[in-house]
């Protein structure tokens, strides 16, 4: 069966505000959002290829007290009525860091409700920041027309 996306909108949203801080005044991670995070397919040639959103956020961590590790998850999604996702067509690349002690990779991180490691940070005094690409993933055909909506939460933790 042959389902047409007329106009397909995807919107990720990070909690209410464009920076967000977490820990203590020791050890933290913050968010910086560059560009808003939305993709629009509407065309063949857009459901057949991946979009990116270059530089789409900046993580900024410090970790004064031992290690840590960053993970990324959904931990909210919506879509339209009857149709339920196999898969996540979330991405995240990094692009840059600061950091010369990380564990970081430059290959394509698919997000989905379960944590996925961005990377490992050694503990430091100084502050270093993660730039990321948002990749979502060619849909192709067997997507239902409509809204989608993502959350986004970015968990730091530490032993």
């Amino acid at each position: 069966m042959t389902k047409l996306i007329n106009a397909c909108a995807f919107t990720l949203a990070l909690f209410a505000a464009n920076l967000c801080h977490a820990q203590s005044s020791t050890d933290n991670i913050a968010l910086t959002v560059s560009t808003p995070w939305t993709f629009t397919f509407n065309t063949p040639t857009l459901l057949e290829n991946d979009q990116t959103i270059t530089n789409a956020f900046t993580l900024t961590v410090k970790t004064k007290s031992s290690n840590c590790s960053v993970y990324a998850s959904i931990s909210i999604y919506s879509t339209p009525s009857g149709f339920s996702p196999s898969y996540s067509p979330l991405d995240l690349q990094l692009t840059s860091t600061t950091s010369s002690s990380t564990s970081a990779t430059t290959a394509a991180i698919n997000v989905t409700t379960s944590n996925a490691l961005l990377f490992t940070q050694s503990k430091t005094t100084s502050a270093y920041t993660f730039k990321y690409n948002m990749i979502f993933r060619a849909l192709g055909y067997d997507w239902y027309a409509g809204n989608y909506s993502y959350t986004l939460t970015f968990t730091m933790t530490q032993p």
